[in-house]
This record gives C-alpha cells, sequence and structure tokens, in this order.
C-alpha cells in the first residue's frame, strides 16, 4: 500500500469543522441516532465515490503516467506550502484548498435544530472530497496493484478520516458527560488555534508531496 494515501488521510482528519459537527451533535438531547446517522452517511457517501472512481479507471484500464502523477504531486505541494505561507503572513482563512465546497459553515448552523436527515447532511457536507482526497485516489490508481487493493485503500483512507469522530461517538457511548466535556474543550481549542492547525498540516503535506514528486521524477 503506497503511503502517500495515509499521509493525506491523516491531514484530512484534522479537520476543525468536523470536530465542530460532533460537539454540536453531542450537545444535543438524546444525540446517539444523530451521531451514528452523521458519520455513516458522510462515510457511505465519501467511501462510495472513491470506489466508483477507481473501479472506473481499473475498468478502462487507465493510470495517470508516472511523471504527471510526479508533476502533480510537484504543483500541488507547491501550492500547499504557498497556502501555508499565506497563513504566515496574516492572510484571512475564508476556506482551505481541500475544502472545494466552501459550505462547511452553513452546514454547521443547520445543527442548530438537528433531525435525522440534517445530520446525514452534514456528515456529507463536511466529508466532501477534497484537493486530498482526489491527490490520494491519484497516489492509489497510479499503484495498479488491482481492485480489490484499491477498494481497500479508499476504505482505509475514509476510516482513518472519520477517525476524529467516529472515536468522539464511541467514547460519547461508554462516558456521555466526560466526553461532551472533552470534545467541547478541543473544539474551542481547535476553533482558537485554526492558523496553526492549517499551516502545520498544510506545510507538512507540502513538503512530503514536493520530496514524493522529485523522487518519481528522478526514478
Amino acid at each position: 500500500m503506497s503511503i502517500e494515501p495515509i499521509v493525506l488521510a491523516v491531514a484530512s482528519a484534522v479537520r476543525p469543522a468536523a470536530l465542530a459537527a460532533v460537539y454540536a451533535l453531542v450537545s444535543r438531547n438524546h444525540p446517539r441516532r444523530l451521531l451514528v446517522t452523521y458519520i455513516a452517511a458522510g462515510f457511505v457517501f465519501s467511501a462510495a465515490i472513491g470506489i466508483v472512481l477507481v473501479a472506473a479507471f481499473h475498468e478502462a484500464d487507465l493510470s495517470p503516467p508516472r511523471v504527471a502523477s510526479a508533476i502533480f504531486d510537484l504543483v500541488v505541494g507547491a501550492a500547499a506550502l504557498g497556502f501555508a505561507a499565506g497563513i504566515a503572513a496574516g492572510r484571512g482563512l475564508r476556506r482551505t484548498p481541500d475544502d472545494p465546497a466552501g459550505g462547511e459553515n452553513w452546514a454547521l448552523r443547520r445543527l442548530h435544530d438537528p433531525t435525522l436527515p440534517v445530520a446525514a447532511m452534514v456528515g456529507v457536507a463536511t466529508h466532501l472530497p477534497g484537493l486530498f482526497y482526489l491527490l490520494a485516489l491519484n497516489a492509489i490508481i497510479a499503484e495498479r496493484q488491482g481492485l480489490a487493493s484499491d477498494i481497500a485503500q479508499v476504505l482505509i483512507y475514509n476510516a482513518i478520516w472519520f477517525g476524529v469522530s467516529v472515536t468522539a461517538v464511541f467514547l460519547f457511548f461508554v462516558r456521555p458527560s466526560a466526553t461532551k466535556d472533552a470534545v467541547g474543550r478541543l473544539n474551542v481549542w481547535a476553533r482558537g488555534h485554526d492558523r496553526p492547525i492549517l499551516f502545520a498540516v498544510f506545510s507538512v503535506v507540502g513538503v512530503y508531496l514536493l520530496a514524493h514528486g522529485i523522487d518519481g521524477l528522478a526514478s
């Protein structure tokens, strides 16, 4: 299995909006069904898109040329470092390159009085496939390890991506009050440190992609 999807999945998991959604749900009365619906809908939607794409490329026997894939990594890596530099320079954060729809804040506002359909919608909206996911799929397809392996890697990516939410929900089922307090404190911390978090994430991803792209061109 390629290391690139793992790196990108961990970077995707560090998303304050998903944590804010979980906190909004655990703060409701009787939140268990809402939490399960939120995670299930988001996971199924995201995983289905990944599986469809890798299956389509497999059936068509298409894969990005190694050089083109390496150049893609270099371009995106440079863009990620540029975004990190912008954060360090104090530029405003309207949305990140990994948030193509820019609809997370709108979705979170829907959680003031959530129903099961709303929880499902927010689960999808806070996990829309972004740049990191597309990069991961590109890496998975380029490896050409077979359809079963590709699907397994898509599922692993999504499992990591949803890891924070799943962990919070599991702990909530075991210790509701303590978990609610802990998620609340973590949510406040993440909202107050969104710049350092995003700077670290995009710096690490940018450096990794540049190194991976250079290695791909050299080999």
